[in-house]
């Protein structure tokens, strides 16, 4: 389905839709194709919105090395090396510095 805007006014907005390729369906089934569409988009909309917060937590702690994914840093002296970057890699032998 393709759909063109036609006219907008201040409370309208007209949309002609025209059947993709040479698919034969009547006008109700492409209005109702296009509210679902519709629907599909303000839903994805309000899922992005109501989950940012959470999303950017997940990345920014996949990404840092915090004390929920190592609990040791909460007890850990500033001399300590809990996650052991001073330690050389059993499979490489380097140290991660």
């Amino acid at each position: 389905m393709i759909g063109q805007i036609v006219t907008t006014t201040e409370s309208d907005c007209i949309v002609e839709l025209k059947p993709a390729s040479n698919e034969l369906i009547s006008e109700d089934q492409m209005s109702s194709r296009l509210f679902i569409a519709l629907g599909d988009f303000v839903l994805r909309e309000r899922l992005e919105h109501e989950t940012r917060n959470i999303r950017e937590l997940i990345v920014r702690q996949a990404f840092e090395r915090s004390n929920l994914q190592w609990p040791d840093l909460d007890s850990a002296r500033p001399g300590d090396d809990p996650l052991r970057f001073g330690v050389p890699d059993i499979e490489t032998g380097r140290t991660h510095t």
